[in-house]
């Protein structure tokens, strides 16, 4: 979906013939990630998302590129082609 400022995912909760949310066990790490990074106030952490631009395709979330960090660092994956 797309909100004003930043591309978001598809809702993970949003049910078809299989839910995105019902394939992750409950005790996955990225449960806890996703969470975690959901709770946390970026712009009070420093991290300045800048301004979108008006035209054009908005941005992705940088929480997302955040959870995808911190769910790299912990399964040892550097590489961004990896982690895609």
């Amino acid at each position: 979906t797309i909100s004003m400022h930043h591309i978001s995912g598809t809702d993970r909760h949003q049910i078809t013939f299989s839910s995105l949310d019902g394939q992750i066990p409950s005790d996955n790490a990225v449960r806890v990630i996703d969470a975690f990074v959901d709770r946390l106030d970026l712009a009070r952490l420093g991290f300045a998302a800048g301004n979108p631009r008006e035209d054009g395709r908005p941005s992705f979330d940088p929480k997302a590129f955040l959870k995808l960090y911190i769910y790299g660092y912990f399964n040892g994956i550097r590489s961004s082609r990896r982690l895609e």
